[in-house]
């Protein structure tokens, strides 16, 4: 297993595996394994088939792009690349696409809630945004977003009964009632397969 380079300091077996679930995707179910190293970063490992023994397993190793991944950007191919691997493990009914994260921040709470979920916790915490902090540690990065919980619990075929769009319009609210910048992703990006009207997009020029 291949590190990105900011993580190659730390040996693999400070790897952290912190829970799985079953991911169903376009092209079927893939068990979606997190793992947390060192630096905070998370990992999902999203398999498909019997990965023991001997033979060489199909692999692709693919660094988180929002834009790309998410949002359907044509100013790159990560998406593209993203589902032309998935597919490509399915077909072959065996392998594991490695996805890296750590563009985005820690992303720890959202993992919590995936090791929670594999033990059946149903109930969990969060707030609008991801207002808040803790206390007790100067610093904090605040609670889970109550959208982005939402949107993956939704985005692996949970039920919450949660309109996701009111939800994202709430937490834009509140950010615009604080007067500052929050971290909620869902809210700013909107959810998957959501459109927006070009002059409401912002682009880079050149």
């Amino acid at each position: 297993m291949s590190l990105p380079a900011q993580d190659q300091h730390q040996p693999t077996s400070r790897l952290q595996d912190v829970g799985a679930v079953v991911l169903p995707t376009p092209y079927g179910e893939f068990e979606a394994r997190a793992f947390e190293v060192p630096t905070g970063h998370v990992y999902l490992a999203l398999c498909r088939g019997d990965l023991s023994g001997d033979e060489p397993v199909l692999t692709r190793l693919h660094s988180e792009c929002l834009t790309g991944d998410a949002l359907g950007s044509l100013r790159c191919d990560c998406g593209v690349q993203l589902r032309t691997s998935l597919g490509a493990v399915a077909a072959a009914g065996r392998g594991v696409v490695l996805y890296l994260t750590g563009h985005e921040g820690r992303g720890i709470g959202l993992v919590n809630v995936m090791a929670g979920l594999a033990e059946g916790i149903e109930i969990y915490e969060a707030s609008f945004a991801g207002l808040g902090g803790c206390p007790f540690a100067a610093g904090a990065t605040g609670n889970i977003c109550t959208e982005d919980l939402v949107y993956l619990l939704h985005e692996m075929g949970f039920e919450t009964g949660i309109d996701l769009e009111r939800l994202c319009g709430a937490a834009r609210h509140v950010e615009q009632v604080i007067g500052r910048t929050l971290p909620g992703q869902v809210m700013k990006a909107g959810p998957r397969l959501q459109l927006h009207p070009i002059d409401e997009v912002q682009t880079a020029v050149g």
